[in-house]
Formats: structure tokens, C-alpha cells, sequence
């Protein structure tokens, strides 16, 4: 976020983790889970 990240992709297995982040951070970022990182290429591709 300092460098100005909106967007964050997150692998599905840390879904736990993420739950830990603080609220204000959640709020403002878009964030995409993925299961596989042929699942997150075409993601961060399709939205580029």
C-alpha cells in the first residue's frame, strides 16, 4: 500500500492469514484469491 498497491493476489491456501490483516487494510485493497498460478496469471492478465 505505501508503494501504492491497490490490488493483491493472495494464494487460496492463506486464506487464514488474511483473515489476520487489520480492517482498514482489507478495506482498501482489491484482493483476488487463487488456487494455482496459472489461475493467478490469467487474473492478473484478464484485469491488466
Amino acid at each position: 500500500m505505501d508503494a501504492g498497491a491497490k490490488r493483491v493476489m493472495i494464494p487460496t491456501e492463506s486464506r487464514r492469514d488474511f483473515a489476520e490483516l487489520p480492517v482498514e487494510v482489507i478495506d482498501r485493497l482489491q484482493i483476488d484469491f487463487f488456487s494455482d498460478p496459472v489461475q493467478a496469471a490469467m487474473k492478473a492478465l484478464a484485469d491488466g
